[in-house]
């Protein structure tokens, strides 16, 4: 998988290949929503949503995460206008791919606790420091 890639079951049982963090696509959703994505991401979290918020980043995460546009248009009308339980099911997933698109990889680690890529730097940075530090003494 690319970066910024993740699976999402869109809540039919199948995890999709999703991706919605290359910048054209953010700009494309702020465009097509007319907000900003943080605008976005809190109408999904507050219930104060329209239906292209809910929509188009399930849309736009289908295509960055590799289907092509008329695919990703049928699963969107699957997955957001003809679901069982509406749009207010689909809004979840949508608030989702938004804050994944925005935190990436972040939003799987536990609040406060860095990234392996982030512990390796800090070991090194430390390490660093304290071979300085004893040769300086």
């Amino acid at each position: 998988m690319a970066q910024g890639d993740f699976l999402l079951d869109l809540g039919d049982g199948e995890k999709r290949q999703l991706n919605c963090s290359r910048i054209k696509h953010l700009l494309e959703l702020e465009e097509l929503c007319n907000a900003s994505v943080m605008v976005i991401l809190n109408r999904l979290r507050d219930s104060t949503w329209g239906v292209r918020d809910v929509r188009e980043p399930i849309r736009l995460g289908l295509i960055g995460g590799g289907a092509p546009e008329e695919k990703a248009a049928v699963l969107t009308m699957k997955f957001a206008d003809r679901r069982s339980d509406g749009l207010i099911g689909a809004a979840p997933y949508a608030a989702v791919i938004v804050a994944k698109a925005l935190a990436g990889e972040a939003l799987d680690q536990p609040l406060g606790k860095p990234s392996a890529d982030q512990s390796e730097a800090g070991k090194s940075a430390s390490s660093e420091a304290s071979s300085s530090d004893s040769a300086t003494s």
